[in-house]
């Protein structure tokens, strides 16, 4: 999707206050998606690329709402929420793709997801009002395999799975332009993001308390 063509629509979707869509399920998948919402970034995938504290849990829940993005399921977030700015924190960003599933710009049409046990097709994600659509930043492998779920702080993993988009498209923030991807912000513009970007900086742009400003030009 072109950057005009996703600010036309993002401007339908910015308000004061956001609130839980409705929940529809679909049998099979409406259409193709061009972008989604952000729940935020994995609590233990934050914790580790951080280098918070060490967790108490596995799942690393201390950190669940410094890890929040502006908008979470099933969520309302009022304006006031958003501590980091508007301006400086993501709100849609592209899956394109969904809900095929595509792994460094190549199509993956059987078998199972690389690296886990989820059949292939992807069959989240596949229209605007799907309540399973939004999602989070796990942080992904040259080849597409995605940090392993719940497993607590692990710094070690930040030199493995170090891609924020791109990568893969299974629940994860991606897109077919070449070097990088669209990502609308909460005040309504849109910009480009070198997919070289690291994964702090990613995480940065998508939480809204994490406290950080950032420079994007």
């Amino acid at each position: 999707m072109s950057k005009h063509a996703f600010q036309s629509q993002l401007a339908g979707k910015c308000c004061l206050e956001w609130g839980p869509p409705a929940t529809i399920t679909f049998p099979s998948a409406a259409a193709g998606t061009d972008y989604d919402t952000m729940n935020g970034v994995k609590s233990f995938t934050y914790a580790s690329i951080m280098n918070l504290a060490a967790c108490a849990t596995t799942k690393c829940a201390e950190y669940d709402s410094v890890s929040r993005g502006a908008l979470f399921k099933n969520q309302v977030t009022r304006i006031g929420e958003i501590l980091d700015g508007s301006s400086n924190t993501a709100m849609v960003v592209e899956c394109s793709g969904r809900p095929l599933v595509y792994v460094a710009g190549k199509p993956v049409t059987s078998g199972t997801y690389p690296g886990g046990t989820d059949p292939i097709p992807n069959n989240q994600g596949i229209s605007y009002l799907d309540s399973e659509g939004p999602f989070s930043v796990n942080g992904v492998d040259d080849k597409g395999v995605i940090w392993p779920k719940n497993s607590g702080k692990n710094t070690a993993l930040n030199a493995t799975y170090k891609n924020p988009f791109n990568k893969s498209n299974y629940n994860e923030a991606y897109s077919f332009h070449s070097g990088g991807m669209n990502v609308g912000f909460c005040d309504g513009h849109v910009t480009f993001i070198n997919e070289k970007t690291s994964m702090v900086t990613f995480a940065s742009i998508i939480t809204r308390q994490g406290g950080e400003i950032l420079n994007l030009d």
